[in-house]
């Protein structure tokens, strides 16, 4: 898969004529409209948006993203080095002090700047988190929404030191359009302000165990001792609870049962789910399927058998 920058080709008035001239030096004369200076007819600018090249075919770059970093009292040194390893990345500082900094892109390809982030934070006392940044025009500038700034910084004061999380629309979103960020997500919980449990995706730098291929679960499932199937009921039903208190154990085990794959078990289980609950319901199951899969193939266990 290649990458390259994108050229968007911008088209003005034709070369040399003043009628819709939009350059800063055009003056109209006494006698008439001057000569527009000379533009190349149409002009060509290099701005730096990524392209991928997939099946043949070139893919601009389309995710935007919105990274903040919460520190302890004391972290002041570690906030700044971590935002110039973004600013080399080359994210554009939105704000910092010395207990928050917040950091953007727009229309990049975002999987490799979570892997560079999460690297950075490691070993640091610093909590952040990643979330879509919603483009808005502010004194001609563009830059993240305040709704975006919000939730990141929410998200950001809730992270355990070290870790970074990501917004349930974002993880949702590259799932669909980078999915080779998937396998590097999973689905846990923080406590909110109010003590009550919020669904966030963590992001796991560690490397995959195995290829993210999920395949069908039906034949695989049928296959697997009772205590199994009911150890991937009881983890699913454990995990999803948490962001989908809705949801029973009994729902659980009929999906898994009568369900062909893990994205059928998120479908069926989606039925009786709120609609916001559905990406990370999606995430669980991906994952504790995958953890399943490890587990009948070596008989070791998962990788999911990491408290939620």
């Amino acid at each position: 898969m290649a990458s390259t920058t994108g050229r968007i080709r911008l088209q003005f008035g034709g070369s040399g004529s003043a009628g819709d001239c939009q350059h800063p030096s055009w003056r109209r004369g006494p006698r008439g409209p001057a000569a527009c200076p000379t533009l190349p007819d149409p002009t060509v600018l290099s701005l730096p948006r990524e392209t991928r090249l997939i099946e043949g075919r070139p893919v601009l770059a389309s995710n935007s993203v919105l990274i903040v970093a919460s520190a302890p009292a004391g972290a002041a040194a570690e906030l700044d080095t971590f935002a110039a390893s973004l600013v080399a990345l080359g994210f554009t500082i939105h704000a910092q002090t010395e207990r928050m900094a917040s950091l953007y892109r727009f229309e990049v390809f975002v999987a490799p700047l979570l892997a560079a982030a999460h690297a950075a934070l490691r070993g640091t006392r610093l909590g952040a988190s990643a979330t879509m940044a919603v483009k808005v025009r502010v004194d001609g500038r563009e830059q993240p929404s305040p709704k975006s700034l919000d939730i990141g910084t929410t998200l950001a004061r809730e992270a355990s030191p070290g870790n970074l999380v990501l917004s349930l629309r974002l993880a949702s979103l590259l799932q669909a359009t980078e999915p080779e960020c998937g396998k590097r997500l999973r689905t846990t919980s923080v406590s909110m302000a109010n003590g009550l449990p919020r669904g966030v995706v963590l992001y796991d730098g560690a490397a995959p165990r195995r290829p993210h291929t999920l395949g069908s679960a039906g034949q695989f499932i049928g296959a697997l001792p009772v205590a199994l199937i009911e150890r991937l009921v009881h983890r699913i039903h454990q995990r999803a609870f948490a962001v989908a208190p809705g949801v029973t154990e009994q729902a659980v085990r009929d999906a898994v049962l009568s369900a062909g794959s893990a994205v059928s078990i998120a479908q069926r289980l989606a039925r009786q789910l709120p609609s916001e609950t559905h990406a990370a319901v999606r995430l669980i199951v991906d994952d504790e399927v995958r953890s399943i899969r490890l587990r009948g193939d070596s008989g070791e266990p998962g990788a999911s058998t990491r408290a939620a």
